[in-house]
C-alpha cells in the first residue's frame, strides 16, 4: 500500500520503488492522454522537505540517481583484435578506462592467443571477449568484433596502443561539424602516412601524455581531409559500415585493409580525416611484427600485389598520382551475423566483380552450412546453390568441383534439366564427348525449351559427326512406340 508517513507529496515515488524492489516493472502508455491540472491542493507543497528526507532516509543507496548527460551521449564500441603481447593489451585496457568520458563498451577478440591473454580477459567484467577457435588474422578480427557492436560509433584500435586524455571527445567533435565524414584517425609517433608525428619526441609515457595535451591545445580544430586512415586507431560513424559493410578479408593476416576501406568508403561519398589535435601513443606493429621483420615485410609485398590486383593500381598511384582504377566494383563487404547469408552475399559481389575463386571458395562454405541458418532457403534452393557452385567451378576451370556440384543437385532433383546440361559441360570439356551427348540429351528431353543445351547438343553432334540435331533419346522413343504396334 502507500507509505502513510508521505503527507500529499512523494508516495507515488514510494510505491513505484517499492513496485521495483520486487522485481515489477513500472511503465507508462504515451497514446493514453490525460488534462492534469497542476497543484491545485491546497498546501500542496506544505510537506516537501519533510517528504523528501523520508523519501532519502528509505532508499538512500538502494537507488542511484542517473547521470543523464552520459545517457544522451554517444556510445563508442571499442573492437581490439589480439594475439598474445598481453603486457600491452593491459596498457591499452588501462587507457580507455582512464581517458574515456563517455558510454562505451570494449569488445576483445581473443585471435588464438597462446599466452595468459584468455585467462587475464576472463577476469575482466567490462569487457565483452569474442574467441576465434584458430587464428583468423585482423581483418576476420575485426569483422567478427564488429558484428557483436552496439555504439553510434565503432573504433577499430590496436592492442599496442596507449589512448590519451580528451581523444574520443575531439574525434565525435569531427562528426559533429561535417556529416559527410565517415572515418577519423589521430597522429601518432609510430604510423604510416600523413598521420605520422614528427614532432613527438618524448622519453616515457607520463611524458608522452604531457605533449598529448599540449597537442590538444595547440593544435585544436586543426582536422584534414586524408585519402587514408591507418587502422592503428580509427573512429567509425556505424552507417559507414552499413553501407559498406567490412574489412576485406582477402588481405589476411592483415595490412592494405584499411587503404581497401578508406577507398571503398570515399567512393561511397564519405570522407576521412586525420585530427592533428588527437595525439595516441603505438608501439608499433607488435603482433605483426612478432614472427620477424622479414616476415613482415613480405606480408607488406604480398598484400600490396593483392591491393593492385583487386583495383588495378596501388594507393600511392591512386592517391597521389590520381591513376585510373577499377572505381565500379562492389564496395560492399557483408558481416552478416548470420554466417551462411554473410558467405551467400560475398559471393553475388565476387561474382559481379568477375572474381570467381572468392566466389567459389565461398559458396563451398555457404554449402557446408546450408542447413545451419534459418534465412538460406529464402535466399536461394540448395539444389540452385549446388549447381550455382558448379557453374562457378566451370568458370575457373575446376572439373572434378564442377561435376560433384552437379552430381549433388541432380540427387536432389533427378529431372533437373540445369544439372543435366552442366554435366554435359563438364563431359565436353574434358574430352568425353559420348557422356557429354547422354548428358545434354537429357538435358533437352527434361526441358525441351532449355536452347543453351540445344545448341550444345548440335556442336556435340558435329564433333562425333553425327547430324545436328541427332538425339539417341527420341530414337529410343521412336523405336520403343514402333514395337509396340
Amino acid at each position: 500500500m502507500f507509505d502513510e508517513g508521505f503527507i500529499n507529496g512523494y508516495e507515488d515515488v514510494d510505491l513505484c520503488f517499492k513496485v521495483r524492489e520486487q522485481n515489477h516493472k513500472v511503465m507508462y502508455c504515451p497514446e493514453v492522454k490525460i488534462i492534469h491540472h497542476e497543484s491545485k491542493t491546497t498546501g500542496r507543497f506544505d510537506n516537501v522537505i519533510a517528504n523528501s528526507k523520508l523519501l532519502n532516509y528509505k532508499w538512500n543507496g538502494k537507488i542511484n540517481s542517473d547521470d543523464l548527460k552520459k545517457e544522451f551521449m554517444p556510445k563508442v564500441s571499442i573492437v581490439i583484435p589480439v594475439h598474445n603481447q598481453l603486457d600491452y593489451t593491459k596498457k591499452c585496457l588501462d587507457s580507455i578506462r582512464k581517458y574515456t568520458n563517455i558510454p562505451y563498451e570494449i569488445i576483445i577478440v581473443n585471435d588464438a592467443s597462446t599466452d595468459q591473454t584468455n585467462d587475464y580477459l576472463k577476469t575482466q567484467k567490462d569487457i565483452i571477449i569474442k574467441n576465434n577457435e584458430y587464428k583468423k588474422g585482423y581483418p576476420a578480427s575485426c569483422n567478427f568484433g564488429i558484428r557483436s557492436v552496439s555504439g553510434q560509433y565503432i573504433v577499430l584500435l590496436n592492442n599496442d596502443t596507449i589512448l590519451t586524455n580528451g581523444w574520443i571527445d575531439r574525434f565525435l567533435e569531427v562528426f559533429k561539424f561535417n556529416s559527410n565524414v565517415g572515418m577519423v584517425g589521430p597522429v601518432s609517433n609510430s604510423i604510416s602516412g600523413f598521420q605520422l608525428d614528427k614532432e613527438a619526441k618524448y622519453s616515457s609515457i607520463d611524458v608522452m601524455h604531457q605533449y598529448s595535451s599540449s597537442v590538444l591545445k595547440q593544435r585544436k580544430f586543426s582536422w584534414m581531409l586524408a585519402p587514408r586512415i591507418a587502422f592503428v586507431c580509427a573512429v567509425i560513424k556505424r552507417e559507414l559500415i552499413e553501407k559498406i559493410g567490412g574489412l576485406d578479408e582477402r588481405f589476411t593476416p592483415g595490412n592494405f585493409e584499411d587503404d581497401d576501406f578508406c577507398l571503398r568508403a570515399q567512393l561511397a561519398g564519405y570522407k576521412t580525416v586525420i585530427a592533428n589535435d588527437v595525439f595516441i601513443h603505438h608501439y608499433g606493429s607488435k603482433s605483426f611484427k612478432a614472427d620477424g621483420e622479414k616476415k613482415y615485410a613480405e606480408r607488406l609485398k604480398i598484400n600490396h600485389k593483392i591491393f593492385v590486383e583487386k583495383w588495378g593500381a596501388d594507393p600511392d598511384e591512386i592517391w597521389l598520382k590520381q591513376k585510373a582504377f577499377d572505381f565500379k566494383r562492389s564496395l560492399f563487404i557483408s558481416i552478416d551475423k548470420d554466417e551462411f547469408v554473410k558467405r551467400f552475399e560475398r559471393a553475388k559481389n565476387n561474382i559481379q566483380d568477375k572474381e570467381f575463386s572468392f566466389a567459389l571458395n565461398e559458396l563451398e562454405t555457404a554449402l557446408e552450412i546450408f542447413e545451419t541458418s534459418d534465412k538460406s532457403i529464402s535466399l536461394i534452393s540448395k539444389e540452385d546453390l549446388f549447381i550455382l557452385t558448379a557453374n562457378i567451378a566451370l568458370i575457373v576451370q575446376d572439373l572434378e568441383k564442377a561435376k560433384s556440384n552437379f552430381e549433388e543437385a541432380l540427387k536432389l532433383n533427378p529431372a533437373s534439366s540445369e544439372a543435366c546440361f552442366g554435366l554435359g559441360q563438364v563431359f565436353y570439356q574434358a574430352e568425353m564427348f559420348e557422356e557429354s551427348k547422354t548428358m545434354i540429351e537429357w538435358a533437352v528431353k527434361n526441358n525441351p525449351k532449355n536452347s543453351k543445351a540445344i545448341e550444345s547438343l548440335k556442336s556435340v553432334n558435329e564433333v562425333l559427326s553425327l547430324p545436328e540435331n541427332h538425339n539417341s533419346l527420341l530414337e529410343n522413343v521412336v523405336e520403343q512406340v514402333g514395337a509396340e504396334k
